[in-house]
């Protein structure tokens, strides 16, 4: 059996790509070529004929490595943008404004730790909450598919789907460093180790995992798709 990763190799030459992408392009190239000659002699053909049948799609390989090593040194970029930050700076800023909606609804837009806790305090604001958690799961799944659209991988587009916590953080650190620098001689409430603890539960961790489960179903490809490439 003829060994067609290296066939390839020294038909493509240096690429002028990292070693990892250009191992990676001659084993996806070898497979194709592999995956043509096996069907073409489960056909009857004979091991020339098949073998002309893998090599006749490619008629020139000079032409070929140039237009590989051309699209992998300008595309992860712009590939990036489109399975990463596209989706998951537009996810953030729509849990921007849910936020938002949020505070006004329960009275208080302006201080993110009482509304942790009219959200949790109150029996009637927890449908709010419950609702809030139902949103970040949609956004979570919203971010997850686009960047599975754009053909980004899984772990690309679990960051997408996970990128409005990262507004969380931001929040929570701006709210603390301010509190800080406050020079206060009476610790605020919501430092007390208790209430850090339920500012995490409730404020980082309840929405990361909604934004996780909504993305959960988009991280493997549909039966009928191939593999992404690599964001």
């Amino acid at each position: 059996m003829p060994d067609f990763q290296q066939l390839v190799r020294a038909r493509l030459g240096t690429l002028g790509i990292s070693p990892a992408l250009e191992d990676e392009v001659i084993a996806e190239l070898a497979g194709h070529l592999e995956d043509v000659r096996a069907t073409a002699l489960r056909s009857g053909k004979s091991e020339v004929e098949a073998m002309d049948l893998a090599l006749e799609p490619v008629p020139s390989w000079v032409a070929l490595a140039r237009e590989i090593s051309a699209a992998k040194k300008e595309g992860p970029m712009n590939e990036r943008t489109r399975s990463l930050w596209l989706p998951g700076m537009t996810m953030l800023i729509s849990a921007f404004f849910l936020m938002s909606a949020v505070a006004r609804a329960v009275g208080d837009e302006d201080d993110v730790v009482r509304l942790r806790g009219a959200m949790t305090d109150s029996g009637g604001a927890l449908f709010i909450f419950a609702a809030w958690l139902v949103m970040y799961g949609v956004f979570g799944a919203v971010g997850a598919h686009w960047s599975r659209r754009a053909g980004g991988n899984a772990r690309t587009r679990l960051v997408a789907g996970l990128f409005p916590i990262a507004l969380h953080v931001a929040i929570v650190v701006a709210v603390f460093t301010a509190t800080s620098l406050q020079y206060s001689p009476r610790t605020p409430e919501w430092l007390v180790p208790s209430s850090l603890l339920r500012v995490f539960l409730t404020f980082i961790l309840a929405p990361a995992i909604a934004l996780a489960l909504g993305a959960l179903p988009f991280l493997r490809n549909p039966s009928n798709e191939s593999a992404p490439s690599r964001a």
